[in-house]
C-alpha cells in the first residue's frame, strides 16, 4: 500500500485501544518503514536510527514519570517489580506456564493440552465473589508452543521464521513489505495473545505468500506440476 493509503489503517488500528493490536502495529511501523520510504540507502539507516531513539525516550519517559494503565505496569516492570495481575493477569499465567514447562521440556504436554493440566486463575471480584477459571492457553503463542510441544518445537518454529525473514531480504523488495508488515505484526501480537481461527489462518496464508515470493515454493509447485 501507498503510505498515504496506509496512514488511515494505522490510525484506526491505535484508535481501536486493543493493546495486543497496538503492539503489532507499533512492530510493523518499527520495522518496515525504513524499507518502504523512497530514500537512498544511508538515509533509511538514518530513519532506522532515529526509531531506536524514538523507542529509547519512549521507554526513559515510562521508567521516569509513572502513568496509569498499562504504562504504569510497564514502568514497574522496568524498576523490576512484577505483579501478578499485570497484562490482565498475563504475568501469573506465564509464570504458571514455565513451571508446568519444567515438567515435560522436550514434548510438553501434547497439543492444546494446557487446560487438562490443572493450571487456574483465582481472582476476587469486586463485590467479593470469588472466580476460578481454568486457564487453556499460555497467553503468548510462542509460550503455549513451548508447554504443548516442547523446546524443539520452539525451535524449529523460530528457525523457520528467522529463515523465512532472511530469504525475504535477499529476494523480495518493497513489493513485499505489505506482507513483511503483516507477518511481523502478527508475531509480535501473538507474544501477548491467543491464537485463533479469526486471525490465525491469515498469517498462516500470508506465511506461505511469503514464501511463494521468495521463490522457494514457487518452484516445488513448478516441479511438482511438470
Amino acid at each position: 500500500l501507498p503510505l498515504h493509503d496506509a496512514l488511515p489503517i494505522f490510525i484506526v488500528l491505535f484508535a481501536s485501544g486493543v493493546r495486543a493490536v497496538m503492539v503489532g502495529a507499533a512492530a510493523s511501523i518499527f520495522f518496515c518503514l525504513p524499507a518502504v520510504l523512497p530514500i537512498r540507502r544511508k538515509g533509511k539507516r538514518i530513519v532506522r536510527l532515529l526509531l531506536f531513539l524514538l523507542c529509547f525516550c519512549i521507554l526513559l519517559f515510562i521508567y521516569y514519570i509513572p502513568l496509569p494503565s498499562t504504562a504504569g505496569e510497564l514502568n514497574s516492570l522496568l524498576h523490576g517489580q512484577a505483579q501478578d495481575s499485570f497484562g490482565s493477569g498475563r504475568i501469573y499465567i506465564w509464570k504458571e506456564v514455565c513451571k508446568l514447562v519444567k515438567e515435560r521440556p522436550i514434548l510438553g504436554g501434547g497439543p492444546d493440552t494446557l487446560g487438562e493440566r490443572g493450571l487456574a486463575f483465582v481472582k476476587t471480584a469486586p463485590d467479593g465473589t470469588v472466580i476460578r477459571r481454568t486457564i487453556d492457553c499460555a497467553h503468548c503463542e510462542a509460550l503455549n508452543v513451548l508447554v504443548n510441544q516442547g523446546v524443539p518445537a520452539l525451535l524449529l518454529l523460530a528457525a523457520a521464521v528467522i529463515l523465512t525473514l532472511l530469504r525475504v531480504v535477499k529476494s523480495c523488495g518493497v513489493s513485499c513489505m505489505p506482507l513483511v508488515s503483516a507477518f511481523l505484526a502478527y508475531l509480535s501480537a501473538s507474544l501477548f495473545g491467543i491464537g485463533m481461527p479469526a486471525n490465525t489462518a491469515y498469517f498462516w496464508l500470508i506465511w506461505a505468500v511469503l514464501l511463494c515470493k521468495t521463490g522457494k515454493m514457487h518452484d516445488d509447485l513448478v516441479a511438482d506440476a511438470i
